[in-house]
């Protein structure tokens, strides 16, 4: 009896935990829409995010000799850093366009309204480590503190 007594209340907690978890892993990831939301950030918040390199979107063109007829299509991922390929029917071209990407990844809570979440920004073969501090304002987790851990690429 008292095993079930403990189950039914620790529910509800582990429930609010995971939606925190997916509020957190959301706030991160909106980092990589253009242009970057606002509101993501704590009105104090601090960000090294401006120190991240500065790079351009990357294209690799494979090519074949000959074209056929038919026409090529278009694929845009539903992810949030919007990758695009373009396939045009074989053997011809095929361009790959590459993003920068922000990636969350362990998220360790303290509190019910403080979390520290591990992060890392990747291009092609670079990745950044960060580490970012998050903290509720009112209902809604925000980023207080944005950190590169390790600034060489």
């Amino acid at each position: 009896m008292a095993a079930h007594l403990v189950i039914g209340l620790a529910t509800p907690l582990l429930a609010t935990e995971a939606a925190d978890r997916l509020a957190v892993e959301s706030a991160i990831r909106s980092l990589n829409r253009i242009p970057r939301p606002e509101n993501v950030f704590a009105a104090d918040a601090y960000s090294e995010l401006g120190n991240l390199p500065a790079v351009r979107p990357k294209s690799v063109q494979m090519f074949a000799a000959q074209m056929s007829g038919e026409t090529p299509r278009v694929r845009i991922s539903h992810e949030v850093w919007g990758e695009a390929e373009i396939v045009y029917p074989a053997p011809s071209y095929q361009i790959f366009v590459t993003n920068p990407e922000i990636v969350c990844g362990a998220v360790h809570f303290f509190t019910a309204n403080v979390a520290l979440a591990e992060g890392s920004w990747k291009y092609d073969s670079r990745v950044i480590p960060l580490l970012f501090l998050m903290r509720k304002e009112g209902d809604v987790l925000k980023i207080a503190s944005l950190r590169i851990l390790n600034k060489s690429p």
